[in-house]
């Protein structure tokens, strides 16, 4: 499975486990965007790593404990992220917010788009089945694992998306930020998703995670300390309490149903599910700081621990399940289970570590200077996403809207040569279905019965060759269809041979070319819609028939003359940003040689952003003499609606006795949290408050604030003599040893008016000591004596008696000066009777 690098893998990870072809690379010519030009034969028992100080993926085979291959991807300190399954490898750059899918036959780039820089998006695959999650757009989309393009409908949460996994059935769960959790099947005959489960999940939120098993997932929600075992098909499915989980917590992509680990980085603490229970360790108390992403392994859990450069290793129940782990100095280091083994990569450092089955450790090498690195970025390459939107550049034609920018055939294959014009060999490219455009699927759409229409055609993208904002012209071909499409004879004018060129005209070229002559009038597209995204852009789709020839499409303002947006002949939508307010759009149909044709406007769309950040947020907190509970008391400036009215505020604090979270309507909140003492003071505390809309939440404002009363007295004088005398009164005969001491109190003014709690500890007694509380003002005490019968010689009938006086409160306890005295009562002789 894939991994991910934000809130899992950028909350976690940026190594990823991989199920690669195995077997060697053999290092052929560089040409291009490939990586090799020579393909190989690989079998299993590879493992990829990433290592983003260098911008490498690197290749490492654990049988050897050697790297075989590396790949220069990215840049040095970019942030990549892998997926990778038999065949394929894709590589996410989060730095540039690039995705590339990599050919491991012939170890060449397929195809790449552009995606959400940072944390926001991750990939998701199940057997052939590639999945794009965007958590910044609230969409999921299949795309294709070959040119990444986006397949059939997206599906969209209106909440947006706080995770997604995909477990061993090949389902999609995801769990929105408000707690609902979906679990949705794709459909390929369909080309939309299928909604098998829809529920709420008490107490979760934005920052739940999920990690998926066979069947179902277990979702952790740190905003509640929550954990909940969902379609696992157990018949105890676990929900339960873990109090210790708060901030963002890191999980694997997949973990066994009975062993599922998750790490809370900031309390230190690592909880595990098993036995349909939930163990909760403090491994910050074992030289772990802050634990990171852990795995399950061979029944055993592994959790790594940066900064510590260790590994820990805990049992189902949460205790040491054996030695640490040493690792050498580096990056945060991440786990990876391979083919029956788990590797641990420390980016930057020269080594790593093997585990075995069995539990034994061995080095691997993770860089080797003997070892080429092979070039492999991209970021020459323009990108072939259908789904991609290509901002329009300076130079647009005058009067109306700029052409699409020209794009090279992708490197698929060995079919074609990779650089600056350069097209098809001899051996060109057959003809392929075309992925029809992809649209938005919200949870209540209800896919298609048919799938859509493929045409056949030509590999997208158009030849290279034309700078920004030209018009793409077409060479000039023979008879036939494609020669009538390109400058010939036939539907759109005739004309012989020419070569591809630029031209700020609308006039084709190819000699006596009858520049459309006889050709067909492009249409106006058709059906534009725009609905506004999760992200906060507007997709707007469109219809066009596949079968007319076009260069690209341009997306403007109805009545703008400006191209907010220019995108390829292949593509049905486009997103675009735009201010709050209401908007309507139009679609402009480009072709070299025929009049752009404007489609009519969309229904009028009305665009909100996210709340603002609440102002002036202030507060107090507040304990009492009577009680052990604080309140806090918040209030703050309403948050800056931006188009879309504020629903509630989550307000939040955050001290040394854990979370406390309320939603409210207005601009005041109050909390409260139980000290176990009177005069609570659970500060520091740390208080925010963030405002939601329909469009989500917004910014936090946050505050820290200082304990404001009442405060607790100072403790009476320590060592101080409390006792002025006492007497003692037996119960019936003196000589059977029962009674009580009455001891007359004279304390210092420091002790009588003392507001916490005092207490005594009496010794002397035969059965031991004896312990009672009294008021700190109060003038005497009474003690119980139990002597018992005393006997002679032995024994002249006295006792030593002692008491000592407690003070304790808030600021800590002090005791007295220790007060003793004797009782005395008559014995018995040994062996005479007793009275």
């Amino acid at each position: 499975m894939a991994g991910r690098r934000s809130e899992r893998s950028a909350r976690g990870t940026a190594e990823l486990s991989v199920l690669v072809a195995a077997g060697a690379l053999v290092a052929g010519a560089l040409f291009g965007t490939g990586l090799s030009r020579t393909a190989t034969q690989l079998g299993d028992g590879l493992t990829w790593f990433s290592d983003s100080p260098s911008g490498e993926v690197i290749q490492v085979n654990p049988a050897t404990g050697r790297p075989e291959t590396r790949i220069d991807v990215g840049a040095p300190g970019n942030e990549l992220d892998i997926a990778q399954y038999t065949g394929r490898l894709i590589v996410t750059n989060r730095t540039s917010g690039q995705l590339v899918s990599y050919d491991m036959s012939s170890i060449l780039t397929s195809g790449q788009r552009r995606v959400t820089p940072g944390a926001a998006t991750e990939v998701l695959h199940h057997g052939s089945d590639v999945f794009l999650v965007d958590r910044e757009r609230g969409t999921i989309g299949a795309i294709d694992p070959v040119s990444t393009d986006t397949l059939g409908e997206l599906w969209q949460s209106p909440e947006g998306i706080a995770d997604a996994v995909v477990d061993g059935g090949g389902n999609v769960w995801s769990v929105d930020q408000k707690g609902t959790l979906s679990e949705l099947r794709w459909s390929g005959r369909d080309g939309a998703f299928v909604t098998e489960d829809e529920r709420e999940i008490d107490h979760s939120g934005a920052r739940s995670v999920l990690v998926g098993h066979d069947q179902g997932v277990t979702l952790f929600g740190p905003d509640a300390g929550i954990v909940v075992q969902v379609g696992t098909g157990s018949d105890e499915e676990v929900v339960a309490g873990a109090p210790r989980l708060s901030g963002e917590l890191q999980v694997p992509q997949y973990a066994p149903a009975d062993l599922v680990p998750v790490a809370a980085p900031e309390t230190g603490t690592v909880a595990i599910v098993s036995d349909g229970k939930v163990h909760e360790v403090d491994v910050s108390s074992i030289g772990c700081a802050r634990p990171d992403r852990p795995e399950a392994f061979q029944g055993t859990v592994y959790v790594p621990c940066p900064g510590d450069d260790k590994v820990v290793r805990l049992d189902a129940g949460g205790a040491r399940a054996g030695d640490d782990i040493a690792l050498p100095e580096g990056g945060d280091p991440a786990l990876v289970v391979d083919d029956g083994t788990l590797l641990i990569n420390v980016p930057g450092a020269t080594h790593g570590v093997s585990v075995s089955q069995d539990g034994s450790v061995s080095e691997i090498v993770r860089l080797d200077d003997d070892v080429p690195t092979v070039s492999g970025d991209p970021a020459d390459v323009p990108s072939v996403d259908p789904g991609t939107v290509d901002t329009v550049a300076d130079g647009d034609l005058q009067g109306g809207p700029s052409a699409p920018p020209s794009v090279p055939p992708v490197c698929v294959g060995t079919r074609y040569q990779c650089g600056p014009g350069s097209g098809p060999q001899s051996d060109p490219p057959p003809s392929t279905p075309s992925n029809p455009p992809a649209t938005i699927q919200t949870p209540s759409s209800n896919p298609s019965s048919n799938p859509p229409t493929t045409p056949t055609g030509s590999p997208s993208g158009s030849p290279s060759g034309s700078p920004s904002g030209g018009i793409l012209t077409i060479p000039g071909g023979g008879g036939g269809n494609h020669g009538g499409n390109h400058g010939g004879g036939g539907n759109h004018g005739g004309g012989g041979g020419g070569t591809p060129t630029s031209t700020p005209t609308s006039t084709p070229p190819g000699g006596g070319g009858g520049g459309g002559g006889g050709g067909q009038q492009l249409p106006a597209p058709t059906g534009v819609t725009a609905t506004q995204l999760q992200s906060g852009e507007v997709q707007v789709t469109w219809v066009f028939d596949s079968r007319t020839p076009v260069d690209g499409f341009s997306v403007q303002e109805a009545g703008s003359p400006t191209s907010l947006a220019a995108v390829s002949a292949g593509v049905r939508q486009a997103s675009v940003t735009v201010p709050i307010g209401a908007h309507r759009f139009t679609v402009t149909a480009l072709k070299a040689g025929s009049s752009p044709q404007v489609s009519a406007p969309s229904a009028p769309v009305s665009t909100a952003d996210r709340p603002g950040a609440p102002t002036r947020l202030e507060g107090t907190v507040v304990g009492t003499a009577s009680d052990t509970a604080a309140t806090y008391s918040l209030k703050w400036q309403p948050a800056t609606a931006n188009g879309s009215e504020v629903l509630d505020y989550t307000v939040q604090a955050k001290d040394q006795y854990g979370v406390h979270t309320v939603t409210v309507k207005g601009t005041t909140a109050q909390l409260t949290v139980d000290c176990g003492q009177t005069y609570c003071d659970p500060t520091p505390s740390t208080v925010s408050v963030t405002a939601r809309n329909a469009r989500g939440s917004g910014a936090v404002a946050t505050a820290q604030l200082t304990y404001t009363g009442p405060t607790p007295p100072p403790l009476p004088e320590g060592g101080a003599q409390l006792v002025a005398g006492d007497s003692t009164q037996w119960s019936g005969v003196d000589v059977e040893g029962n009674g009580t001491t009455t001891l007359t109190l004279a304390a210092p003014d420091s002790w009588r008016t003392f507001a916490g709690t005092c207490s005594w500890t009496h010794t002397g007694n035969t059965n031991g000591a004896q312990t009672g509380t009294f008021p700190c003002g109060q003038g005497s005490v009474q003690v119980d004596i139990r002597n018992g019968y005393l006997y002679e010689p032995g024994s002249d009938g006295t006792t030593t008696h002692s008491i000592v006086f407690h003070a304790e409160g808030p600021r800590g306890s002090v005791d007295s000066a220790p007060y003793q005295w004797t009782t005395t009562q008559q014995p018995v002789c040994e062996g005479c009777q007793l009275p």
